[in-house]
């Protein structure tokens, strides 16, 4: 038995397929290939939220996914640091973009001002702009050190499969100083000597007597002349603290004040 096809015309459908149609036919174009008809989209035909999408995919597919990538790595980088150091956008702070000068990928953000921050880019492929890892420092709301570690992953085509992340708090404090000496020259006048740590990340040595913190500013240095102790016995007490607030141990040496 023969069977006979009924070819469907539009005008058969329904207002709301007839719709979809004429929408589908507008951003097709007459475009023959894929990527020729999508970076061919007329976004206008869109609301504003719509097409600023719309656009950024555009632009991203123009470019290797270069614009596209770094979007998605600046919104998780905004999430995590609002997260981890407990702000917002608010606030005054400026931010400076370095690129590669044959390709033009970003290879370093850094943010100063009431939200400080580096981030540092590096590429398995730069002529394709596929990142192979970017890492993220900033201080947390302790004051600690924070790096955030992504490490891209590709299929054969180029594609991003998957984005590990790893992310590291230094709670190590500092070693302790070595060889304090200490001595009382003069009255009410003291003294100290020490050797640094070699810590990279070293930045200051906080001073106590008798067990309470002073104020002294002792940063990049490993000698302090002390006035105005009060006659007698005190101990000072020497901690090497590292950039993310951590302290050491201390070092403690008994002077007799004159």
């Amino acid at each position: 038995m023969n069977k006979t096809s009924t070819k469907i015309q539009k005008y058969d459908l329904e207002d709301s397929l007839i719709e979809i149609i004429n929408d589908i036919i507008k951003l097709m174009g007459v475009y023959d290939t894929v990527f020729d008809r999508f970076t061919h989209i007329n976004s206008d035909l869109f609301d504003d939220n719509t097409k600023a999408v719309v656009d950024d995919l555009i632009r991203g597919y123009e470019n290797g996914g270069i614009l596209t990538i770094q979007r998605i790595e600046n919104l998780k980088r905004d999430l995590e640091a609002a997260i981890l150091k407990g702000t917002t956008d608010s606030g005054n702070y400026d931010e400076k973009f370095e690129y590669d000068e044959q390709y033009g990928n970003i290879i370093r953000h850094t943010t100063t001002g009431d939200k400080e921050m580096i981030v540092e880019y590096s590429y398995r492929d730069l002529a394709a702009g596929e990142l192979s890892k970017s890492v993220q420092t900033f201080a947390n709301n302790k004051g600690q050190k924070v790096t955030v570690t992504k490490t891209y992953s590709y299929d054969t085509k180029g594609n991003i499969t998957g984005i590990k992340t790893r992310t590291e708090v230094d709670v190590t404090a500092p070693a302790d100083i070595k060889g304090l000496v200490g001595s009382s020259p003069s009255q009410g006048v003291v003294n100290l000597d020490w050797v640094n740590p070699t810590d990279a990340d070293l930045d200051k040595i906080n001073v106590y007597i008798d067990n309470i913190k002073t104020p002294i500013d002792t940063t990049k240095r490993a000698s302090i002349v002390l006035n105005g102790i009060s006659n007698g016995e005190h101990i000072f007490t020497l901690k090497a603290v590292d950039t993310s607030k951590n302290e050491s141990v201390g070092t403690s040496i008994t002077v007799i004040v004159l």
